[in-house]
């Protein structure tokens, strides 16, 4: 990244959720059938419908780690949580076809590894001048101990 920074050559970078994987791509080698991003666009390349089955957690698991965060509110521990699950999608299309029905202004495609899609800006350059937007719940960092308390 510092190579390209130097030379002003514009790249991709990309870290997996897990940080099993990590992507440093010149935008050259980012428009591929391997790579593909879309910044600031919500439009669909797919205009038809997907069938898709969605199998979300139990009403159980669900109800204990909503009454986990109800807890954690109350105690005054946290004032904004996401409470995700992961759930199992099943249907006759394949991560590529995700990435061209998501209508989000943010999309990345990584072939045979993962799609993700967004609505919020987390960083932006306007006018040389860098402007990051953290997600809600992002601590402060100089709050003391910031990076031992989440």
């Amino acid at each position: 990244m510092n190579d390209f920074g130097k030379r002003k050559i514009p790249f991709l970078f990309i870290i997996d959720f897990d940080f099993s994987s990590a992507y440093v791509l010149s935008n050259r080698e980012t428009d591929t059938d391997k790579i593909k991003f879309s910044f600031d666009s919500e439009e669909s390349k797919i205009k038809k419908e997907i069938d898709f089955e969605v199998k979300p957690p139990s009403f159980s698991d669900f109800e204990t780690a909503f009454n986990k965060v109800k807890k954690e509110i109350k105690g005054g521990n946290t004032y904004l949580l996401n409470l995700t699950f992961s759930s199992e999608i099943t249907g006759k299309f394949n991560l590529k076809d995700v990435y061209g029905f998501a209508k989000a202004p943010y999309k990345l495609y990584v072939k045979d590894r993962f799609t993700v899609f967004s609505p919020e800006i987390f960083v932006k350059i306007r006018s040389g001048k860098i402007f990051s937007y953290p997600m809600k719940g992002t601590i402060d960092a100089d709050i003391p101990n910031a990076e031992k308390k989440f």
